[in-house]
């Protein structure tokens, strides 16, 4: 790092490895962001989930709900992906799977997805749904809160075609 210093001097991981717990509990338990640094070129930061949540709290999921004669289909354009079941409850269950698949996915060959022009901008709609899947509230956030309503409701609010 070069130029003035900046407002938070970065920790130096050295320093970060003999004190992991008291830094993590600043970032986690006391909601502080820390920026770390390795060398003088690799520049990182600790966030609690909290803070990563509030960060994406704008990105949102807009499922569309397809009923056919036999079956539900939920499609779910942000990450060009779908559910399918019997019925609504099936769908749903279905599409949150496959959304966990696909963050998985995406994690694992993250250079990949993050090149790809049809994949790069997922990232926050990636990171959202991480959170909320490590927060045990996948299905509220991809449903926005729908979810838990009955089904005349979910249906009602969602878009159908």
């Amino acid at each position: 790092m070069s130029g003035p210093e900046p407002a938070i001097k970065p920790l130096n991981l050295t320093d970060v490895r003999e004190r992991l717990g008291p830094v993590f509990s600043e970032a986690v338990q006391h909601h502080r962001p820390i920026p770390i640094i390795r060398g003088n070129r690799d520049l990182g930061m600790l966030l609690g989930l909290e803070e990563i949540g509030r960060l994406v709290e704008a990105v949102s999921f807009q499922p569309e709900v397809f009923k056919e004669d036999r079956a539900v289909t939920i499609w779910l354009p942000e990450f060009q992906i779908f559910g399918r079941g019997s019925d609504l409850s099936a769908a749903r269950e279905d599409l949150l799977e496959e959304v966990r698949e696909y963050v998985a996915t995406y994690l694992g060959e993250i250079d990949s997805y993050r090149s790809a022009p049809n994949r790069r901008a997922h990232f926050a709609h990636v990171i959202k749904a991480l959170v909320a899947d490590l927060s045990d509230r996948l299905e509220p956030v991809i449903f926005d809160n729908r979810a838990r309503a009955g089904t005349k409701e979910v249906i009602a609010a969602t878009n159908v075609r």
